[in-house]
């Protein structure tokens, strides 16, 4: 499987590489956390107080996956905030610093900033969402 930085990158360029990602949905719920309003994280705004380590893509991406994967924790409103804060800081400990980047800029509903060639409009109109 692909890293996500390498997915998001690519698509950055081209945004019509998203096409062979339609199927994953650990990716899917990436982005809709990303974009949707009802998927925004429940957390408090800016960047959280974690320890960045230097560990590789290579090293990290099975667990951006992981976090993927159970990335519903962070928006449900059955979870207690203290777990959800202590779970998201936990999740930037363990994956690589621009992996890191990436999961605050969803968190925060600004991954175009990041990658700006990915605005909901341009996701919109290779079908990635729908209307």
């Amino acid at each position: 499987m692909a890293y996500v930085k390498e997915i998001l990158d690519a698509a950055d360029k081209d945004i019509t590489t998203l096409k062979q990602h339609f199927g994953n949905k650990y990716f899917r719920n990436l982005m809709e956390a990303a974009y949707f309003e009802d998927k925004k994280f429940i957390l408090p705004d800016g960047v959280p107080p974690y320890k960045e380590n230097d560990l590789l893509e290579v090293h990290t991406s099975g667990q951006f996956w992981q976090i993927a994967r159970k990335i519903d924790v962070f928006y449900r409103t059955d979870v207690k905030p203290i777990f959800r804060e202590r779970a998201f800081i936990s999740a930037l400990e363990s994956v690589s610093k621009p992996e890191a980047q990436i999961l605050i800029a969803i968190k925060e509903q600004k991954l175009h900033e990041l990658y700006p060639n990915l605005s909901i409009g341009k996701l919109r109109e290779i079908g990635y969402f729908a209307g």
